[in-house]
Parts: C-alpha cells; sequence; structure tokens
C-alpha cells in the first residue's frame, strides 16, 4: 500500500513538473507570436 502510494505522490510530482515546463513552453511561443504580429 505505501509502496503504490510512493510511486503515485512521483507521478504527481511528475506531472506538475510536466504542467509548469508546458506552461513556460506556452508562454514563450505566445511571446513569440505577439512579436511577429507587431512590426
Amino acid at each position: 500500500m505505501l509502496e503504490s502510494l510512493k510511486s503515485f505522490r512521483r507521478l504527481l510530482d511528475e506531472e506538475a513538473g510536466f504542467s509548469a515546463s508546458a506552461k513556460k513552453l506556452q508562454k514563450l511561443y505566445l511571446s513569440l507570436l505577439y512579436r511577429r504580429q507587431i512590426p
């Protein structure tokens, strides 16, 4: 039971890290798009 709980926590941490980096990438992409539209 404890082992599955640990692996579950690890999965959640990885998921959180992934979503954080995805948000960073999204921000970067949006700022690049924004800059390209301004002449």
